[in-house]
């Protein structure tokens, strides 16, 4: 529940604040002061909910960011930014791709939708998948033009950092099967 309410605020803020109002016009109708209680209660709750969300950052948000960040640097071509992201214990496809990437030049890449980001905490290390919508630009060897590919990672933990282990990609469409 804390996290529903973190990771969404403008949610928290529209039922909060139509609860509110809907006390607020019952005691309007009733002049019952237990409903203007309440509404003042419920606003008030709701204003601690939505500004608790500004200070606090969750597993989920934390991933997303970093890889709002990793297209950035894939778009600037900041190779070592992205090898600094990849798990000691990396699978061999994503070794592959480390050796493979300073041969692409980018010129946009975006991330065009999260489809999915599970972590799991608990585990040693910790660990979490994430399934999304990528978009690059560039030249790769030979064939310039835009690329959209769906893209599933295995994140682990290792610090306070998210780093990738494995990654697979497909079809844009692949994520809707």
């Amino acid at each position: 529940m804390f996290e529903f309410i973190v990771e969404n605020p403008l949610w928290v803020g529209g039922i909060g604040g139509l609860l509110s109002a809907a006390t607020f016009m019952g005691w309007v109708q009733s002049a019952n002061k237990a409903a203007l209680w309440i509404s003042i209660a419920i606003a008030a709750l709701t204003i601690i909910g939505v500004a608790s969300s500004f200070g606090v950052e969750t597993p989920k948000m934390k991933i997303e960011k970093m890889l709002h960040q990793m297209a950035s640097d894939l778009e600037s071509n900041n190779i070592d930014a992205l090898i600094a992201r990849i798990h000691p214990t990396a699978s061999e496809t994503v070794n592959r791709a480390r050796s493979e990437i300073r041969r692409y030049k980018f010129s946009m890449a975006k991330v065009t939708r999260i489809r999915k980001i599970e972590v799991d905490e608990k585990g040693n290390p910790p660990k979490a998948f994430v399934e999304m919508n990528v978009v690059a630009e560039g030249s790769f060897e030979g064939f310039s033009g835009k690329v959209p590919r769906y893209i599933e990672l295995t994140l682990y933990k290792k610090g306070d950092e998210w780093m990738i282990a494995d990654y697979s990609h497909q079809e844009p469409l692949a994520g809707f099967r």
